[in-house]
């Protein structure tokens, strides 16, 4: 991991993405910001960045996604997908039956977010 790429990521996480406060959030009003933060919260921020650094100004930019191999996110939801069917106890499919059985569930899993 690159310097500025460590040092993006630190700030990201201990600023932006996740932080703990002394008292409640006033989401409702879009004042997060003016939360007090918790001075254990402080106390790793402050561990975080004797370990990272500085910012001093660094980004931590996008990937490009483009071309990326997708055959292990295919491998992972055939897994996910022939779990689902042996915990309804269909454990014996052909491949035309797994493909059908997927395919419903997930049509039925993209009509509920339309929804």
């Amino acid at each position: 991991m690159t310097q500025s790429a460590k040092l993006g990521l630190a700030q990201y996480l201990t600023h932006e993405w996740f932080w703990m406060t002394l008292g409640p959030v006033d989401r409702a009003n879009k004042h997060q910001s003016r939360a007090e933060v918790l001075s254990l919260w402080s106390d790793v921020q402050a561990a975080i960045r004797a370990w990272a650094g500085t910012l001093a100004g660094l980004s931590l930019a996008p990937l490009d996604r483009t071309g990326v191999d997708v055959t292990r996110l295919f491998k992972q939801a055939f897994g996910v997908v022939k779990a689902a069917a042996e915990y309804q106890g269909k454990k014996r499919m052909s491949l035309a039956e797994f493909l059908a059985y997927a395919q419903e569930g997930l049509r039925k899993v993209a009509e509920g977010c339309r929804a």
